[in-house]
């Protein structure tokens, strides 16, 4: 019952909250824990002060075959899901030395009666024999499916002889007596933990009188975070002076290994040498394109960027467009695009250099896939418009403007009638279809299946090249030209692209040049070695059980230099590439080892906390003499108008209202104020309050005793089914060497 006591002594032990659902996982314990007894290799962690080896838990074995068949799952997936492995593993092996220190035990004639054939399913079991109605319906439990099954098999033991029947008899027990014996002894475990709590007499007077104890007050504040950090001085003395007081208590217990880093990340740009390498590369890949009978196939096989990643990046080439090739929208150069443009099917054309938008240089190969022929009339136009509400603009109904609109439709006829190469430039000043021009510079072709507008199609169709007018239309004046008409060739095209990336010369360069020459001036000053290189300084942590980062995320060779042993704060890693192609320095700021912390690890949450007990004790002596509430408004906020009249606290309230700091040390001091009327000081956790109650009101609430300690009990019942799981984790004192195990596995093998 030692669990039970320590959940009652102190709700600090149940800083972590994990649902029932950890207690009733179904491992048999003989798997999990057969012995505590090494074999020379790194230890995974401990508990309770023992050695946990993976030769005995086969921990790794069981985290790597969660994904034993997947392919590209995230690394903090699996780290998370792993996690969630070991914190299994260790509450099973928790719960079963409880449960031996209890002697409780399950009968086989209990299992049947209950666990099988009863009403107290396992959560497993109903699982298993739960079945949908219907396609899409919810699953419902079928007790009569479980019973049918379970006594198919007991029929088919008795039928059974010899070696056979021995067989069938080890079957009952694995699958239908073992693991419901072992979850039976947790469920009984949990309910002895949970209904063993019972609220007292005096803890539910004490709700009761919480319920309704309310104080009328008139308060003054002030947070110690508004007080400016050089209002106070604090040295190097005092933090290590309040270190040395306090390292040992468990509020500065570090709970679990952690890393602090600043890091900057170095670009490997590639050389001209690199882009002429893959240009060489592409050569080869060109005679190979030429001659593919299925492009897709090929596209998909050999192209850095892959069919459909412009559905997720609009930055990313669409390898195989949808879209019939327009030289006027491409981003390829001019010349190239006129060259894919005038191809024939079959044709490739490059390798050419292309940046992306993302600012990466790629070379490119475009091959004509399919080339669709029909006859057809182009036209360009410039568009004065009368309606521009479909655009967000208005509709003109003027009729002076109008007439306005169509005197320029008709004197820009006159002048492509005189020199129709003035066409750009006009279009440029005058054209309405802005959009429209940007992309096409004005440009359309026309066949009798087109959907445009009728008055503009035929124009188009119907009149010789060269022919120049002002058409109207619902949108407006379209100063017409027809510049071709005859057999258009429309090319649908594929792609193959490579990123250029920098050769091994090029990072050792950059490795050598910038990676170590950053580290070396890091290693003195990090901020000015980050402005002397032109990089970003930034900073993260990371914990052994969780070593991700927002940013970075995994970075495998950053995590085992961070957890090699011997770590210290200051050390600078040599240049680290990253999954980007990227190099990364970083510089331990902290190192934080399970146990008592070194002065390093927390001097400066330390500094922090001795700031802000600085600061509430120099607002704690700027009031020694107030003697009224405008007083103390006037010292701490320069004004008599702050002070807040007639507000009501009660017992469960977090802090003073209006407030933006939760301060519960405040609220409870004030309690214990005894006079009314009085002014008085308090120093909270969070701020210094000036206070007078007015009123006291501590009465009892009209509730029957009996009544309220069934509800205090129900409610600290709860507490300990939510909280029972790691509490018996932390209470074992389990330490997380697996990382450590990992890096000492790597360091081996190298």
């Amino acid at each position: 019952m030692a669990v039970i006591g320590k959940i009652r002594e102190k709700s600090g032990l149940l800083v972590f909250i994990v649902g029932l659902g950890l207690l009733l996982f179904i491992i048999p314990f003989d798997s999990i824990i057969q012995s505590f007894q090494g074999n020379g290799e790194q230890p995974l962690g401990e508990i309770n002060g023992e050695e946990i080896m993976d030769s005995e838990w086969n921990f790794n074995e069981r985290a790597q075959g969660m994904f034993a068949g997947y392919s590209g799952v995230p690394e903090d997936y699996k780290i998370d899901a792993e996690n969630r492995l070991w914190e299994q593993l260790m509450i099973d092996t928790l719960l079963k030395q409880e449960v031996a220190k209890l002697g409780l035990q399950v009968s086989t004639k209990e299992i049947v009666e209950y666990v099988i054939l009863g009403d107290f399913q396992a959560a497993q079991l109903r699982e298993q024999f739960s079945f949908a109605p219907y396609e899409g319906a919810e699953k419902v439990f079928s007790k009569d499916s479980l019973i049918s099954i379970y006594n198919r098999a007991n029929a088919s033991v008795a039928s059974q002889k010899g070696e056979q029947l021995a067989n069938a008899k080890a079957y009952m027990y694995d699958f239908w007596d073992l693991q419901r014996r072992e979850a039976r002894l947790k469920m009984k475990y949990n309910a002895m933990a949970k209904f063993a709590v019972i609220a007292t007499n005096s803890e539910t007077t004490k709700s009761l009188l919480a319920k309704n104890a309310a104080l009328d007050i008139s308060y003054v504040a002030k947070e110690a975070n508004t007080v400016p950090d050089d209002s106070v001085k604090v040295t190097d003395a005092d933090v290590k002076k309040y270190f040395e007081q306090n390292k040992s208590k468990v509020k500065w217990k570090i709970r679990e290994d952690y890393r602090s880093f600043d890091y900057a990340l170095i670009d490997i740009k590639p050389t001209d040498a690199d882009k002429e390498l893959l240009m060489k590369e592409m050569e080869s890949v060109k005679i190979a394109f030429s001659k593919a009978s299925n492009d897709s196939t090929f596209v998909v096989t050999n192209s850095d960027t892959k069919p459909g990643a412009k559905q997720q990046n609009p930055a990313a080439l669409d390898v195989l467009p949808f879209a019939e090739f327009n030289a006027l929208q491409s981003s390829f150069d001019p010349e190239i695009s006129q060259q894919i443009a005038d191809g024939k099917k079959g044709d490739v054309v490059g390798p050419f250099k292309f940046t992306d938008e993302d600012g990466n240089a790629r070379i490119v190969l475009a091959k004509v896939r399919e080339t669709i022929s029909q006859e057809e009339t182009e036209v360009r136009h410039i568009l004065i418009a009368t309606d521009l509400s479909r655009s967000g603009g208005v509709k003109i109904t003027d009729p002076i403007e109008l007439k306005k609109k169509e005197k320029l439709a008709d004197s820009l006829v006159k002048v492509l009638l005189a020199d129709n190469s003035k066409f750009s430039a006009l279009a440029v000043q005058f054209t309405d279809d802005k959009e429209g021009f940007a992309v096409n510079k004005g440009y359309y072709n026309i066949f009798p299946e087109a959907k445009l507008v009728p008055e503009f199609k035929d124009f188009g169709l119907n009149n010789p090249v060269g022919s120049v007018k002002s058409v109207k239309t619902e949108f407006g004046y379209h100063v017409m030209e027809i510049t071709k008409r005859g057999e258009f060739a429309h090319n649908y095209i594929a792609l193959v692209d490579r990123k250029v990336s920098p050769s091994k010369e090029t990072k050792m360069t950059a490795f050598e040049d910038q990676g170590l020459s950053f580290a070396e001036a890091a290693a003195k000053n990090f901020e000015n070695a980050a402005t002397k290189f032109n990089l970003v300084a930034q900073n993260d942590e990371f914990f052994i059980s969780m070593p991700v980062t927002q940013v970075l995320g995994y970075v495998k060779p950053l995590v085992e230099w961070s957890f090699a042993e011997g770590r210290k704060t200051g050390d600078v890693s040599t240049p680290i590439e990253t999954k980007d192609g990227k190099y990364l320095v970083a510089k331990l700021t902290s190192v934080a080892n399970y146990g008592i912390p070194t002065y390093d690890a927390v001097k400066g949450k330390m500094r922090t906390e001795v700031l802000r007990i600085k600061k509430l004790d120099y607002l704690t002596k700027k009031l020694a003499n107030a003697k009224t509430l405008e007083e103390a408004s006037t010292i701490l906020t320069g004004s008599p108008m702050s002070v807040e009249a007639n507000k009501t606290i009660t017992l469960d309230m977090d802090g003073f209202p209006g407030l933006g700091v939760d301060d519960v040390q405040a609220i409870a001091k004030t309690y214990l104020i005894e006079n009314k009327g009085e002014v008085k000081v308090i120093t909270g956790e969070q701020g210094v309050y000036v206070v007078v109650v007015n009123n006291k009101n501590f009465t009892p609430a009209p509730v029957e005793i009996a009544d309220e300690k069934k509800l205090l009990t129900t409610k600290q019942q709860r507490f300990v089914e939510s909280n029972l799981a790691l509490s018996l984790f932390k209470m074992a004192d389990v330490k997380d060497w697996r990382m450590k195990a990992k890096i000492h596995q790597a360091n081996q093998n190298k």
